[in-house]
């Protein structure tokens, strides 16, 4: 699974890399941890608006909930979506067919457990390169209020062998695409398409390293690049994923 990332570039980068400028005025400030459960926004880009990057709320609400209190409980479930399932989940089959997206970040976090402790890594592409999580997106209207909201989920897939034994309790990983595949999956694409996507990344294109128990803090600064230091653990030395 997949709850916590990063996105650390700055937005003049940003913007210049996937060639889209951001929608809001306010500069973007890199974020060394997007916490899942803090119910952030984050950037992404839409395959509606392809020359945007929008900052959208993580964890999906579906265009045909009710009201509000069903849309708070939904949205805790709906942080990823499995790719096996996505064609089939209420959630997620219409938003995997028509609002497909692409979430913009540097790296990720999971954790590995070791005679009954966990321990948490930071994974990355190598050379820190920025790369992006397939996802999916909708809009929900509170018909009370007449407010919308986007918000959006991150795809996941079988992990690789490193992730496997990194994160050897679920092996799971979110699916991160090629360069190449960017705008693909933006476009519009059959089922079979979409499917091909959907594929764990080729791990020699990537490293890895343990980090701070501090990413479960709850009051934790996502502007705080100590949170991606280095932290060894003497029960994982002979831990061996390379």
């Amino acid at each position: 699974m997949c709850f916590n990332y990063s996105i650390t570039k700055f937005q003049e980068y940003l913007e210049k890399r996937f060639q889209a400028k951001f929608e809001s005025n306010g500069d973007f400030k890199p974020k060394y941890l997007i916490q899942a459960f803090s119910l952030p926004i984050a950037p992404v880009i839409t395959n509606l608006q392809t020359d945007k990057i929008q900052l959208l709320n993580w964890g999906l609400i579906p265009f045909w909930v009710k009201d509000k209190i069903y849309a708070e409980k939904i949205r805790m479930s709906t942080f990823n979506a499995r790719g096996d399932t996505i064609f089939e989940k209420p959630s997620f089959k219409n938003s995997i067919k028509n609002k497909r997206c692409i979430v913009l970040a540097d790296g990720f976090f999971e954790w590995h457990e070791n005679n009954g402790k966990k321990f948490p890594f930071y994974i990355k592409l190598k050379n820190s390169i920025e790369f992006c999580f397939a996802g999916i997106w909708d809009e929900w209207t509170d018909k009370n209020s007449n407010q919308s909201i986007k918000t959006y989920s991150i795809i996941t897939t079988d992990a690789n062998p490193m992730l496997k034994i990194i994160h050897n309790t679920k092996m799971r990983m979110p699916v991160i695409l090629s360069r190449d595949n960017e705008k693909k999956w933006l476009s519009k694409l059959n089922k079979q398409e979409i499917i091909n996507l959907l594929k764990p990344y080729n791990d020699k294109e990537m490293e890895a390293y343990s980090v701070s128990k501090m990413i479960v803090q709850k009051n934790i600064s996502d502007s705080d690049p100590d949170i991606l230091n280095e932290i060894k653990y003497s029960e994982l030395d002979n831990l061996k994923f390379q």
